[in-house]
């Protein structure tokens, strides 16, 4: 068959058996590489987050030991004054009425 009326009649009718198979693999990795593109953006996201967490993490193991070892104990105190002092002011606004938040004692009778 060497006549290209008969060759392009046969595209039409998709019948060039040849061709369907490079056809459907190239789509096939096309597919594929997408997928794996992303995937990369994918795990790089995560890579990055968990880092970020690891960074995190560190950063409190280490205001932790301080606290235990006594270091930083009276920022923390102040800390906490200073919280409970803006949570008095906001429930003082939302309600109209004072508050003062109770910390229990650690002495305290039973």
């Amino acid at each position: 068959m060497a006549s290209k009326i008969i060759n392009r009649y046969l595209d039409r009718e998709g019948l060039l058996e040849e061709e369907t198979p490079d056809i459907v693999r190239t789509n096939y990795i096309s597919n594929l590489e997408k997928q794996n593109q992303s995937l990369k953006e994918e795990f790089s996201m995560i890579k990055e987050s968990n880092l970020e967490l690891s960074l995190e993490m560190e950063k409190l193991k280490k205001q932790l030991n301080e606290l235990f070892e006594g270091k930083n104990f009276m920022k923390l105190l102040m800390a906490l004054a200073e919280n409970q002092g803006k949570m008095s002011k906001a429930i003082e606004q939302m309600t109209g009425k004072k508050f003062d938040v109770v910390l229990a004692s650690l002495n305290s009778p039973e």
